[in-house]
């Protein structure tokens, strides 16, 4: 009887499949390469592509796994669709969205040999041709107006985790190199993966690790953003208090849990001692995003060291923060805002002058014709003649937004290959030695390093245009000394 209704069951129940075995890593990156060569393949049909990470199933009941990122929607994306990210006055991106897009594709390029080769064992001996077709793969794809050096080193980091990551997964000491390289990750190229075992496996990169790794032990305090940046999280506190967090507050945010709780005494301890003092000495309400050197956090944590200040993020050094040698990054940002002063100064300039010589026809006065550099030449036909500006010449120095007012006088010291902040200027532009100030709070007509005013340049020689300067005859030495 029994064995009649097992039969019955048998009838009615569908036939058995042999269950699948577990997919091979190789077989899983197979599958998942071609997914990706089939997406972007729909994307040069103009098929909408999204951005999202692929996944793959490991059977006999085991969850979902998440797979590689690849951003296939970024890396298809037509270079009039670039995405906007804005940037915070110290270069860094800030707005949370677009940031996040930016960072996981900068960790794509990362995790690429073609664009970041593995053999190199440290950052700074790639050669720069590779950097610069990660910022043309950047730029094509992202509209970044500044920050280049915050992305070229947010590569970085993202390519020594990607070291780490291959390391800890599958680097054994004890395993020989012939060995070792038989399981080559999918992702390497064989040769890369050759060089870097090597490297790991030297006595002195062996010694450093173990050193690493004991100092990484001994950190006490570490954040709870996740993949948020400094940036970001400071930009947010920012919107929600309505001025520039505290370094205090921040620290906060960054290490505190979302329930508010701590993730270690030593937290908890820093934080309940900033706040003993904010009591003491409430913050001011001065909305500045520089901080004093002395303030609740460094009284707590320590004073900053030289390299990177704390709770600022990457890309920002101490000396961009508290004063001293600028960082590249800074350097960078600032000789592009010089350029766009430059560009607005001449467009100026092309006003003034075609205004100039629109009243002097209206008044009947010669017209003056302007010839190479700053020297100009009486037009032939007319009576006298006006001195040529050359070396040695004294001159008085004209604001060049009120025409008749005097802001200094000074010499001549050059009159061509005139550079400033590491830039020529080319034509219309000498060099003058100011030697007496007459209007110290006047701005100059381009920028001297970090100076600003015709009051911090006594001394100094600095650029000059041609329409800011009123020279003298040569022969008019004496009533010009004694005018200064």
């Amino acid at each position: 009887m029994e064995r009649g209704k097992h039969k019955a069951v048998e009838e009615i129940m569908p036939p058995k499949t042999k269950p699948r075995s577990k997919r091979s890593r190789r077989e899983v990156f197979e599958l998942h390469r071609q997914r990706e060569t089939t997406v972007l393949q729909s994307n040069s049909n103009n098929v909408e592509l999204y951005n999202v990470a692929s996944e793959y199933v490991i059977e006999n009941g085991k969850k979902k796994r998440r797979g590689h990122t690849c951003m296939p929607k970024i890396w298809g994306q037509q270079p009039e669709n670039r995405i906007v990210v804005s940037f915070n006055e110290l270069g860094q991106p800030n707005d949370e969205k677009n940031t996040s897009t930016l960072a996981h594709f900068l960790g794509t390029i990362a995790r690429n040999g073609r664009y970041c080769p593995l053999n190199y064992k440290d950052w700074r001996l790639m050669p720069n041709v590779y950097k610069e077709e990660m910022m043309t793969v950047v730029k094509a794809r992202f509209e970044i107006h500044q920050g280049e050096a915050y992305v070229l080193e947010s590569i970085n980091k993202k390519w020594r985790s990607w070291k780490s990551y291959l390391k800890s997964s599958k680097f054994d000491p004890s395993i020989p190199l012939e060995q070792q390289l038989l399981e080559i990750p999918a992702r390497v190229n064989k040769d890369q993966y050759k060089t870097l075992l090597e490297d790991w496996l030297t006595d002195e990169t062996m010694k450093i690790s173990e050193q690493k790794k004991e100092s990484r032990a001994k950190l006490l305090f570490i954040h709870r953003m996740g993949k948020r940046s400094t940036a970001v999280q400071k930009e947010i506190v920012k919107k929600r208090l309505g001025r520039h967090p505290t370094r205090a507050e921040l620290f906060k945010e960054c290490y505190y849990r979302t329930d508010g709780s701590s993730a270690s005494a030593a937290i908890y301890e820093a934080i309940v001692r900033m706040e003993e003092l904010a009591f003491e000495n409430p913050p001011d309400s001065t909305n500045s995003n520089v901080p004093d050197p002395n303030d609740d956090f460094a009284k707590v944590m320590g004073k900053d060291k030289y390299g990177q200040p704390r709770l600022y993020g990457m890309g920002v050094r101490t000396a961009d923060i508290f004063g001293g040698k600028p960082s590249r990054a800074t350097l960078l940002r600032q000789n592009m805002e010089y350029k766009e002063k430059y560009d607005a100064l001449n467009a100026k300039i092309e006003e003034l002058t075609t205004l100039i010589h629109g009243k002097m026809h209206s008044d009947g006065q010669p017209n003056v014709v302007r010839t190479r550099g700053v020297s100009p030449v009486k037009q032939s036909g007319t009576s006298g003649s006006l001195p040529k500006i050359r070396v040695g010449s004294f001159v008085v120095l004209k604001n060049i937004a009120v025409i008749n007012e005097i802001v200094a006088k000074g010499v001549v010291c050059a009159l061509n290959n005139i550079r400033e902040n590491g830039m020529d200027l080319g034509r219309g532009y000498c060099q003058i030695l100011i030697q007496f100030i007459v209007k110290a709070d006047a701005d100059l007509s381009f920028p001297h390093g970090l100076l600003q005013t015709v009051g911090d340049v006594l001394g100094v020689a600095i650029a000059c245009l041609w329409p800011w300067l009123l020279w003298m005859r040569m022969q008019n030495f004496e009533n010009a000394s004694l005018m200064m």
